[in-house]
């Protein structure tokens, strides 16, 4: 994937998100519910829609060129997609997760590890976000990492790779379920 530092993704603009769904005062927690989460086939851009109605754009930024997977989170307090950019082969790939919180705002989770992102899901309802990923070109493309974040610190909790020994703990085992639904 060249040299992208997976480290230093540009984040979105998340206050003027946040204002746009949840008003300029603090909402009850329980207006601030998202309940859908939806991908514009025409602009490319994600909507996310709160208890009250209210649906808002979040375009895509760069150097971002795609993106897609909208997820919820079960406890409706959080909302991610998957952000893709040109690699050096020239096409779009899924190098990062973006998970927007009223909270956090937008917050960018690229791998530690290995460039391309498989699949993601969110854990602990809502309170975490697991990813596996793969190499975009030679002996990397055949293994798998896995990682799992803290979504409000963005703290590391936990990590895997598909060549340890061992009994993978649960929160892989559904990823690696996810990942296998998704490619079928």
């Amino acid at each position: 994937m060249g040299k992208v530092n997976r480290r230093s993704f540009v984040c979105y603009a998340a206050i003027g998100v946040a204002k746009a769904l949840l008003g300029e005062s603090k909402p009850a927690i329980s207006s601030a519910r998202f309940t859908r989460i939806y991908l514009d086939k025409h602009t490319g851009d994600i909507h996310i829609v709160n208890a009250n109605g209210k649906d808002v754009s979040v375009p895509k930024r760069p150097p971002f060129e795609a993106v897609r997977d909208p997820k919820l989170a079960e406890n409706g307090l959080a909302a991610g997609w998957l952000v893709e950019m040109k690699t050096d082969a020239n096409y779009p790939v899924p190098v990062g997760v973006a998970i927007f919180s009223e909270r956090e705002g937008v917050k960018i989770f690229g791998s530690s590890q290995l460039p391309v992102i498989m699949c993601w899901e969110f854990f602990s309802n809502g309170k975490q976000l697991g990813f596996s990923s793969h190499g975009s070109h030679g002996a990397d493309v055949e293994r798998t990492t896995y990682e799992l974040y803290d979504i409000q610190t963005g703290r590391l909790i936990s990590d895997w790779d598909d060549q340890r020994s061992g009994a993978a703990p649960d929160w892989v085992n559904a990823l690696d379920k996810l990942e296998s639904s998704v490619s079928k």
